[in-house]
Order: C-alpha cells, then structure tokens, then sequence
C-alpha cells in the first residue's frame, strides 16, 4: 500500500522537525540514525524528494542570482567522443561569466569510474566532485564537474 504523498508545507515542516532531531542527536538519549518518529517508510521517501525538490529550487534560485545557466549541449564534452562510462548521467553543460562546465550526475561511483576521472585529468581537464553541487537529485547524486584546464 503506498503512502499518500506529502505536500511540500508538510515536508517543509517535518525537515525543520527532522533538523531538530538531528540537533537534538548530541544527547546520548537519540541515536544518531534516527528517522522522523511517526513517518511510515514511504512517507519517509516522500520527505526525502520533497527536500531534494527543496534544494533545487534554492540551487536555481542562487544560479539566477549568479547569472548562472544550464543547457543539456554536450558540444565539447569529454564523452562527446563516445567514451562513455558508469558515471556519465543526468549529465548537462553550466555557463557562468567566469565560464562554462560539463556536469555529469552519479548516484554511484566505482574504481574504474576514478580510474576515468585520472584519464581525463591526465588529458587537461580540471574534475571537481561535490555532492553539495548536485542539481538532479541532492542527497543522492553527486555532482562530477569538467572544465578545460588552464594548462
């Protein structure tokens, strides 16, 4: 039986609850994995899209304040070539005023996706992860950014 899907309020309002558990989590007496108390498993899912729609809409709205622009052109990326591999997905191109990036979003990474991340390093492309720039899912992809690099 699925859950009823929670509404953004609702969701806003149990990640201020659930920020609060986690605050509260320097107390012995709450264990540090603790999920919202009274949310099913699906209400649970629900909550964790919910914020990440949440986090996107705040990524787009300090790229709209930076003059920052997204497009799904690959013109000039590195798997343009054909040299896809595991971590090539939800994959776009950034434009700032400071230049412009290809960005490719795993939810997963292994050896050999670092072993391609070397190559391409070793190719003059600066590579740059952080999970805190995903824009497709936060909290479950990370960002892998590629930017020719000034060498």
């Amino acid at each position: 039986m699925m859950s009823p899907a929670i509404r953004r309020s609702e969701a806003l309002m149990a990640l201020t609850a659930y920020g609060q558990t986690i605050v509260d989590a320097r107390h012995p007496e709450v264990p540090f994995d603790s999920k919202p108390r009274g949310l099913t498993d699906g209400q649970l899912d629900d909550l964790q899209r919910q914020c990440a729609e949440v986090l996107v809409g705040i990524r787009r709205e300090i790229d709209r304040r930076y003059g920052v622009k997204t497009s799904l052109s690959e013109r000039g990326a590195p798997w343009e070539r054909g040299d896809y591999a595991h971590w090539i997905d939800h994959r776009y191109k950034v434009r700032t005023p400071k230049g412009q990036w290809f960005v490719s979003e795993p939810y997963l990474m292994d050896g050999d996706d670092i072993v391609d991340l070397a190559r391409l390093v070793n190719e003059g492309w600066d590579v740059l992860i952080g999970a805190e720039r995903a824009r497709w899912f936060p909290g479950a992809t990370t960002a892998v950014e590629l930017r020719r690099g000034e060498r």
